[in-house]
Order: structure tokens, then C-alpha cells, then sequence
């Protein structure tokens, strides 16, 4: 999962999101990635990079 950066607010996000489903699903495995955000995220998840991305709604207008 693109995330954001290490000490901002979606990278810890991430971790408690990955946290609410590892192991709670089975062959669910999410990894966190620090990416530098949301336009990153978006780029990533077209690219196939990621399969989960947390993004701003505000990047996308």
C-alpha cells in the first residue's frame, strides 16, 4: 500500500489499515510503502506498482 511520507499522516494510516487486515484474512498480506503521497499513490496504482494507495481527494480535481 503507497502510503506517504514516514512522518507525515497516511504512513501511519497505512500501518493501522495493514493491521486491521493481516491475518485476519486469509492470503491477505499488505505491505506499507512510504511514497512521497497521494499524486505518487495514483501513478503507482495505474502502474500496477501498488495495489492499494492512500490519496487526498483534492489531488485528483
Amino acid at each position: 500500500m503507497g502510503t506517504g511520507g514516514l512522518k507525515g499522516v497516511y504512513y501511519p494510516v497505512g500501518k493501522a489499515i495493514a493491521k486491521l487486515f493481516n491475518g485476519k484474512i486469509q492470503g491477505t498480506k499488505i505491505e506499507v510503502l512510504s511514497t512521497q503521497g497521494s499524486v505518487q499513490n495514483i501513478g503507482d496504482l495505474i502502474s500496477g506498482k501498488v495495489g492499494l494507495g492512500i490519496c487526498s481527494g483534492r489531488c485528483c480535481r
